[in-house]
């Protein structure tokens, strides 16, 4: 028997319940209906975990997560991963990419890797659960997303005045270095960020 703890907001206390089964494939879920009162109207609900390898808390996540859509209507899950590659990840989905070949060069490793993470993949994808990213962390080079950039902003639209280039070796120095390149004029840098911004407003 695994114990589930959940705070009660009204009173601001923590309320234990008992949970029968962690298991991703157990869909009996009157063991989990009391979530419905606890989470209420809530639309953003946190799943936290000890550490990050813990392979049982895993298995009970994505028991929750499967009650949290089929009996509760959440459409959407957040990795804590990049939000550039997730956002990718959803986009790629949407246009036919296999769901394990998305997640897998989207989400960390340190989940991804493990073989309680599979059972949440039949969960995601068109006409299933939305992925999205809340890390700042990016495993793409600046490259790669001044080339979305560009093909995003097409020259019919005024972008033909961003000067890419300049971006790239802004953000490469930056990425590599972590500071921004004595050579270069941080005010030019802005000037070209700021024609981005506007276009993309």
């Amino acid at each position: 028997m695994t114990l589930l703890g959940a705070v009660s907001a009204p009173a601001q206390r923590l309320s234990i319940r008992p949970v029968r089964s962690i298991s991703p494939a157990d869909t009996t879920w009157q063991d989990l209906a009391f979530l419905r009162e606890e989470i209420g109207a809530a639309r953003v609900v946190m799943l936290g975990e000890p550490t990050h390898g813990e392979g049982n808390v895993t298995e009970a996540k994505i028991r929750l997560i499967r009650f949290l859509k089929e009996r509760m209507g959440f459409t959407t899950v957040a990795f804590e991963s990049g939000f550039y590659e997730l956002d990718r990840a959803q986009r790629n989905m949407q246009a036919g990419a296999p769901v394990a070949e998305a997640i897998g060069s989207s989400v960390f490793p340190v989940w991804t890797n493990t073989q309680e993470f599979q059972a949440l993949l039949p969960l995601l994808g068109p006409g299933k659960l939305r992925v999205a990213g809340f890390d700042s962390q990016t495993g793409y080079g600046p490259e790669d997303q001044l080339e979305e950039l560009e093909a995003l902003l097409k020259p019919e639209k005024g972008a033909d005045g961003i000067a890419y280039d300049y971006l790239d070796e802004c953000l490469s120095t930056m990425a590599e270095q972590n500071i921004f390149p004595p050579s270069h004029q941080i005010v030019l840098f802005d000037m070209q960020l700021g024609k981005a911004r506007k276009l993309l407003q």
